[in-house]
């Protein structure tokens, strides 16, 4: 093996004149392609979504709302319900072909598929997250215009939502 590696070396020296650079360059390829080669023979991989979906998203934003209300004087005790809109939605990648005919137009679209070893999925472009909807809240101090008011703006801050989208109301005892 190494009088055919030296060979090589004498022939590759003969041809470049010496220099060493083109050498590395075609060896650096030749590795990288190996690599290429041998990490699809793992069986097969699944790429997963790591994007949370609704439900998620929703225990997420009130839990962090409940934690954020307790921390407001005049507040006490805090139960939050979110709403969300909309499942969480994939965008695929499309080709679309378009071919004419003297009478008429004609696209066709056909999904763009990406491959990972044996695995075959469609290529997703961006994923649309659910929209908070609307937030209720029940607290101890939601009896108070002045904390009702205090409440609703904190959240419309937290979570972008305009005020008639948030709703505040005293706890029952």
């Amino acid at each position: 093996m190494n009088d055919w590696i030296a060979a090589i070396r004498k022939k590759w020296s003969e041809k470049t004149g010496g220099d060493k650079k083109p050498l590395l360059i075609v060896f650096l390829g030749v590795v990288g392609m190996l690599c290429l080669l041998l990490s699809g023979r793992g069986g097969t991989t699944s790429v997963k979504s790591e994007a949370p979906d609704e439900n998620e998203v929703q225990r997420t934003v009130t839990n962090q709302l409940e934690s954020l209300l307790r921390t407001v004087e005049g507040v006490g005790k805090v139960k939050v319900c979110v709403t969300v809109d909309r499942l969480r939605t994939d965008v695929y990648a499309v080709n679309t072909e378009q071919t004419s005919e003297p009478d008429r137009t004609q696209k066709s679209d056909k999904y763009v598929f990406a491959e990972t070893g044996s695995d075959k999925h469609g290529l997703v472009l961006y994923t649309v997250m659910p929209e908070i909807r609307g937030v209720a809240v029940s607290c101890e101090g939601g009896g108070s215009s002045v904390i009702r008011q205090e409440v609703t703006r904190l959240i419309g801050a937290a979570l972008g939502l305009p005020a008639n989208r948030i709703w505040v109301t005293k706890m029952q005892s």
